[in-house]
């Protein structure tokens, strides 16, 4: 069974819509997808139910632990917690109050952006907004050549327009996932640099780590494997995907085992019956 359970949309920082993500999970032979857009909930409004494709529900959320910035996947989850969406509409809140800081300090750098060129989406289809969706307006306006160059040289960490934000702690979030009757998993662990971190992290009641992640080379997987063996963690796996903005991060490059998806879809279907 062919499973990609991190995946992104337009709801967030993706390029493809959610119905138009589902269409093509088929057409790549996935028969279980997660849309795991950052810190909101919004596809699963637009989405409907297809024939030959099993849907766990997905999210990621950005969270800080100590110092640390830290993305956790969220997975199976009751869709109707309102304490899941109230952590959702707050975390969005953040991000917009994060977003207009930066945009002020982008007009002193002669980088003005206005509101209303980053908010464009409809209201009733907007998720979250964020750094890659400021880096994709400065590309289009020509202060920069590419998005990555706005990281790089503006928006990134260290660089003079970036802004912080408040955030979660990965504590706050394992405790209402947990309550909403989903599963809580450390996202691409290989970004946690500092192994002091890790190791702390580690000692929190998660419930599974990505271990197979986009286009991870063979050599890296045996040690994440080994960390969830270690650590009594379900091993997960998903691309990352999102559309133009990570070509190189195509659909159903890195997928989940078998036993953590029986794990997933069965918890699925208590919480949700079959989406």
């Amino acid at each position: 069974m062919k499973a990609d359970l991190h995946t992104h949309t337009t709801c967030s920082d993706g390029t493809t819509p959610p119905l138009e993500l589902l269409e093509k999970a088929l057409n790549e032979g996935l028969e279980v997808l997660s849309i795991t857009d950052h810190d909101t909930l919004k596809a699963y409004e637009l989405i409907e139910k297809k024939e030959g494709l099993q849907i766990i529900p997905g999210l990621e959320l950005s969270t800080t632990f100590g110092e640390a910035s830290i993305h956790l996947l969220a997975y199976s989850f009751s869709l109707g917690n309102q304490q899941l969406h109230n952590l959702c509409l707050e975390q969005v809140v953040r991000r917009e109050k994060r977003n207009q800081e930066i945009l002020e300090r982008l007009s002193k750098l002669g980088c003005p952006i206005n509101s209303e060129e980053l908010y464009f989406t409809p209201p009733d289809q907007r998720g979250s907004i964020g750094r890659p969706h400021i880096a994709k307006i400065m590309r289009d306006k020509g202060y920069v050549k590419s998005i990555r160059e706005a990281f790089d040289r503006y928006i990134g960490e260290s660089c003079p327009a970036f802004v912080s934000g408040a955030r979660c702690s990965a504590e706050e979030a394992l405790e209402i996932v947990h309550a909403a009757g989903g599963y809580v998993v450390i996202a691409h662990p290989h970004y946690i640099r500092d192994r002091t971190v890790l190791r702390n992290l580690l000692k929190l009641p998660f419930d599974g780590i990505e271990a197979y992640y986009a286009h991870f080379s063979s050599d890296k997987i045996p040690y994440w494997l080994k960390v969830a063996k270690e650590h009594k963690l379900f091993p997960t796996g998903g691309s990352d995907f999102h559309g133009e903005n990570k070509p190189q991060h195509y659909l159903g490059s890195s997928c989940t085992p078998l036993d953590t998806l029986n794990i997933l879809i069965t918890r699925t279907k208590e919480n949700n019956g079959t989406l």
